[in-house]
C-alpha cells in the first residue's frame, strides 16, 4: 500500500512524533511504500540533530510551510506531491493545515484519514480562550464530517469526543504503542545506576521525574505547587525537556531550589534521545504529571515500561495506559490531598516487573489498527463532490480569518513550540 503521511510535529520528544516515526518505521519494514511530509521548520531540526528516525528512507519536501494554513502555494505543493507518488491513501494529523490537505484530497480524488491527537477544550480552557472554543469545536466536527474517516489515538477520547462531534470518529482507535526494543531493553550495573541516580537526586531520598513538552497546557504548575507543599519530604522532582521560551525561563528559575520540605526541583532543560530517557526513566521511583491535556500519555507508559510507577489525573488517555494501584495510581485531577495519598501508596510500593501490564501495548498492534481503517476507507471511498470543495474553501477562509483576528487581538494564543 502506498502512503502520504502528514504530521505537523516531527519533534524528538513530542508523542505525535513519536508515534508517527514509530508507525512509519513499522509500515516500511511490512513493505509499504511511504511518503513523509511535515513543516520546514520541524524537518530542518530533526537534520540538525541528526535523530537517528530521519534516515534516506524519507522522501522530505523542504518547501512546505511550518504549520500552513489556507494557501495557493501549499495547496499547490500537496498536490504536485500527490500526483507524483500516487498514494492509496493520505493519513494527516488533525491541526490547523487540515482543510488545506481535504481539498487537496478532494481535488486529487484519494482518500484522506484524519487522526485527531490533541483535546483542544483543554488547551484553549487552560489558556482562557473559551469565547473560540465552539467554534473550533464546530470546525473540528465538519472537518471529522469532510474525512472519509476520522479516528483517535485511545478509547478514552473517543467517548469524550461523541459529547463534542456526535458519534462520528471510527471506533477503531490507534491505540497504546511502546517501542520495547529500546524502553525496558537497557539494563544499568548497580554502580552506573548508584553513579547516574546520585548526579541528578541532588542529594535527596526519592526521584520523582516528568520529562516531555514545557508548556502550561502540561500541568506543571500543579506538580510544581504538589511538591513544594506537600507533607512527602527528601523528594527530588526532576524536569526534562523544553518548550516555550517564557514559560521554560519560568520553571528554569526554580532549578536547584530547595523548599521548606526540603523537596528540590532539578531541571535539565534539553530533550534527550529514547535511549537516555530510558535510563532516566530506570533511574526514578515515580513519574509524575499534572496534564488533564493528554489524549494518550506516551510519559507515562514509557515510564511504566521501565518499571518506574506513573502518578497522574484520572484523565482522558491515562486512564487507557494506567492500571490504578497495580503499575501507577490515578489521582482526582487538582486534588492536593489525593495525589499525596497516591505518591505515598506508590514509594512505598515494589515497581519490579510492573512493565509486564503494558505488553499488550504494542507497535505491531496500532499498525494493524491503522491499517484496517486504512482498507475499510479505500473500499468504502466516494469520488469528490463539487459542492463539498467550495464548503471545505468556505470553512477554511472562515477559520483564517477566526485564527488571524483572535491571534492579533490577543484573545487567541498559539503555541510558537
Amino acid at each position: 500500500m502506498k502512503v502520504l503521511i502528514y504530521s505537523h510535529s516531527y519533534k524528538n520528544c513530542d508523542g505525535v512524533s513519536i508515534r508517527y516515526k514509530e508507525h512509519i518505521n513499522d509500515l516500511q519494514s511490512k513493505n509499504h511504500d511511504i511518503f513523509f511530509m511535515s513543516g520546514k521548520k520541524e524537518l530542518e531540526d530533526n537534520i540538525l540533530h541528526q535523530y537517528r528516525y530521519l534516515t534516506n528512507e524519507y522522501r522530505i519536501p523542504n518547501t512546505l510551510i511550518y504549520f500552513p494554513l489556507f494557501s495557493i502555494n501549499n495547496l499547490k505543493i500537496i498536490i504536485n506531491t500527490i500526483h507524483e507518488f500516487k498514494p492509496d491513501i493520505i493519513h494527516v494529523t488533525a491541526d490547523i493545515s487540515t482543510l488545506t490537505w481535504l481539498l487537496a484530497s478532494k481535488i486529487t480524488n484519494v482518500p484522506i484519514v484524519v487522526c485527531y491527537h490533541a483535546d483542544s477544550g483543554v488547551f484553549m480552557d487552560k489558556y482562557n480562550m473559551s469565547f473560540f472554543k465552539k467554534i473550533v469545536h464546530k470546525i473540528e466536527r465538519k472537518i471529522a464530517e469532510y474525512s472519509d474517516t476520522a479516528f483517535t489515538v485511545s478509547e478514552s477520547y473517543r467517548k469524550k469526543t461523541i459529547n463534542i462531534y456526535g458519534n462520528i470518529l471510527h471506533n477503531i482507535t490507534w491505540g497504546p504503542m511502546i517501542n520495547r526494543n529500546i524502553f525496558n531493553n537497557i539494563s544499568l550495573e548497580e554502580n552506573d545506576y548508584s553513579l547516574l541516580r546520585e548526579k541528578y537526586i541532588l542529594g535527596r531520598d526519592k526521584l520523582i521525574i516528568y520529562a516531555g513538552r514545557i508548556s502550561g497546557e502540561k500541568g506543571l504548575d500543579y506538580c510544581i505547587d504538589f511538591i513544594k507543599s506537600t507533607s512527602v519530604t527528601n523528594l527530588c522532582f526532576l524536569i526534562i525537556g523544553r518548550g516555550p521560551e517564557n514559560y521554560s525561563k519560568k520553571i528554569q528559575k526554580y532549578h536547584n531550589q530547595t523548599f521548606s520540605n526540603k523537596n528540590t526541583i532539578n531541571y535539565l532543560q534539553c530533550f534527550l534521545s529514547q535511549e537516555e530517557l530510558s535510563k532516566m526513566y530506570k533511574i526514578s521511583d515515580v513519574y509524575f504529571s499534572g496534564s488533564e491535556f493528554e489524549t494518550l500519555g506516551f510519559g507515562a507508559i514509557e515510564a511504566i515500561t521501565c518499571d518506574c510507577f506513573a502518578l497522574c489525573p484520572d484523565s482522558q488517555g491515562f486512564k487507557d495506559t494506567i492500571k490504578h494501584n497495580v503499575n501507577g495510581y490515578l489521582y482526582q485531577p487538582n486534588n492536593y490531598n489525593d495525589t499525596e495519598k497516591g505518591l505515598k501508596l506508590l514509594l512505598e510500593k515494589d515497581s519490579s516487573k510492573i512493565s509486564d501490564t503494558c505488553k499488550e501495548m504494542n507497535i505491531d498492534k496500532c499498525t494493524t489498527n491503522a491499517l484496517t481503517i486504512y482498507k475499510e476507507t479505500i473500499d468504502n471511498y466516494k469520488k469528490r463532490n463539487i459542492c463539498e470543495i467550495c464548503q471545505i474553501i468556505t470553512l477554511n477562509t472562515i477559520m483564517t480569518i477566526t485564527i488571524t483576528i483572535g491571534y492579533y487581538s490577543g484573545l487567541l494564543y498559539l503555541s510558537e513550540y
